[in-house]
């Protein structure tokens, strides 16, 4: 989740139920045997087999694989980074967050540009 949850960052989790979550929640869930803080990017409903969320880390290009409402947590209200406490829902994180995915996405273009026209010069 980085840039708004870093390594070494402390947060805090408050049990949320499903019907109450929202697009860009920050959402803790259990991914087998280890534990996840993803943003929500989408709820879906399943052919009847109940509500799904799509996540995805704020770096990330591509979402993860659809969550259900058991695996969930809670929702992320606070991270800790040294003595600050701060809010990742505010403006300023959004947009940060926002620029950090745009330029990891213009790397990744750029890279792909650069393999393409290295292929052709061989």
């Amino acid at each position: 989740m980085h840039p708004t949850i870093r390594h070494g960052d402390l947060i805090t989790v408050e049990p949320v139920a499903a019907s109450k979550l929202k697009r860009g929640d920050i959402i803790l869930y259990r991914l087998q045997k280890s534990f996840v803080a993803h943003r929500l990017v989408n709820i879906e409903e399943r052919n009847g087999c109940g509500l799904t969320f799509i996540l995805r880390g704020d770096a990330s290009t591509t979402c993860d694989a659809p969550v259900k409402p058991a695996q969930v947590l809670g929702k992320v209200v606070r991270v800790e980074r040294g003595n600050r406490r701060l809010d990742p829902y505010s403006r300023r994180v959004r947009l940060w967050s926002m620029l950090y995915l745009w330029l990891a996405r213009l790397k990744r273009s750029v890279f792909q540009w650069f393999l393409r026209e290295s292929a052709q010069w061989q």
